[in-house]
């Protein structure tokens, strides 16, 4: 009897040993998540690492001019205007392309083959090529800027010691709100503002004036007299003489433009914690992994009332799993750059839309593997500790079972 019940206690004590190397790396992985995710101090990090504050103004500004070159209805004919398209024409392209090809290239996310635009050309001939429309679109003199023009707007408006001021007091704003440290959460404008009414927003104007055509003198006449008036400035290159004449004019009116715009652009309006606010949900999920940590040792207590009955039996008990589940967290905090680096590549660079450039798109990916590379950094370290702690006691259980000299 007391050996059956011996085997009994043993297999019990086997099964939570099991379970504690199962849950052990889980719960490390998802108490680093709810301390390190809402900290804004691991983003802040891997923005600085990435070196995104002096990459970003070239990258948006190769972004905006592929942008407004891109011509979706000649790129992709199937998305132009797919939301006002008639049901025949899309019951026939569907029945061209099939459903299924007809929803992905509709939606935008592939550009068509040559083959697929030959299989819809039937279709567009009888119902009528889509063109574009002119709503939603920039303005015309945007268009005449180049990549390095908006580089330099942006580099004038927000230089990288800026840029890295504002998003980190935006990124403190976010989380304080996430937290429930404050009502509401904000960017902050003020030296956006400052920027613009200096010289940096005059240079700005004359950047934008130099990159449109020649001005008539009909259009000269107009510019000046709606700066005068504060009307709605006419866009043509005047000549470098009358653009030194008319600085003082631009200079007043950046000033007035300037003075409009708020010390902060609120992200998040302040409003009470009421049922339903994400925010409750977001402190709920917290508590929740916070007390994940009790799963592991509520086995631990299981496999020490099962099998522990003296001091060798504790460490070599407790040792044995403690050491296995952080060697397994330890090989899994490793790995999980390289399996974010997988499925970045095959996966999700390929469905970058055409119209965003692929340096912009990797550079975000970028920075989600540098936060993520911080977070495994600090799981491999405390794994590491977890496995010396359990590599000592099963050592341990082994000099304890050695019997003394007599």
């Amino acid at each position: 009897m007391e050996t059956a019940f011996r085997i009994l206690a043993r297999t019990v004590a086997t099964l939570f040993t099991i379970l504690f190397v199962l849950t052990l790396p889980v719960v490390l992985l998802v108490v680093n998540i709810e301390r390190q995710f809402l900290d804004s101090g691991i983003y802040k990090q891997a923005l600085n690492r990435e070196e995104v504050y002096s990459k970003m103004p070239s990258l948006i500004g190769q972004t905006l001019t592929q942008g407004m070159t891109y011509k979706p209805c000649e790129n992709n004919p199937i998305a132009c205007q797919s939301e006002a398209r008639s049901p025949a024409l899309q019951a026939c392209l569907e029945g061209a392309l099939g459903p299924a090809v007809y929803t992905e290239l509709a939606q935008n996310e592939r550009i068509p083959t040559e083959a697929e635009i030959a299989q819809a050309a039937p279709c567009f001939e009888q119902f009528g090529w889509p063109e574009a429309t002119a709503e939603g679109a920039p303005p015309a003199f945007m268009k005449n800027l180049t990549a390095g023009d908006w580089e330099m707007i942006l580099r004038s408006l927000l230089p990288p010691e800026d840029m890295q001021q504002m998003a980190e007091q935006t990124l403190d704003s976010l989380f304080a709100y996430l937290n429930q440290e404050a009502d509401s959460a904000a960017i902050p404008l003020t030296s956006l503002k400052t920027r613009l009414a200096g010289p940096e927003g005059l240079s700005i104007v004359e950047t934008l004036i130099k990159a449109q055509p020649p001005c008539t003198l009909d259009q000269i006449a107009s510019m000046v007299a709606t700066i005068a008036t504060s009307g709605e400035l006419v866009f043509c290159n005047p000549g470098d003489q009358m653009i030194a004449t008319l600085q003082p004019l631009f200079q007043e009116q950046l000033v007035q433009v300037s003075a409009g715009i708020p010390d902060e652009a609120v992200l998040i309006e302040p409003s009470p914690i009421t049922e339903g606010d994400p925010r409750q949900g977001i402190q709920t999920a917290r508590t929740v992994m916070r007390l994940s940590l009790l799963l592991p040792l509520v086995f631990l207590l299981g496999i020490t009332v099962f099998a522990v009955r003296d001091l060798r039996s504790w460490l070599g008990w407790w040792g044995t799993p403690i050491l296995v589940a952080g060697g397994i967290s330890l090989a899994a905090s490793l790995a999980l750059t390289s399996l974010y680096g997988f499925f970045i590549t095959r996966y999700a660079l390929p469905e970058v839309p055409p119209h965003i450039p692929v340096e912009l798109a990797q550079m975000g990916f970028d920075l989600g593997r540098e936060a993520l590379r911080l977070l495994s950094q600090r799981l491999a370290l405390l794994s590491a500790v977890i496995g010396l702690i359990g590599g000592g006691m099963l050592a341990g259980s082994l000099f304890a079972a050695k019997k003394p000299p007599v």
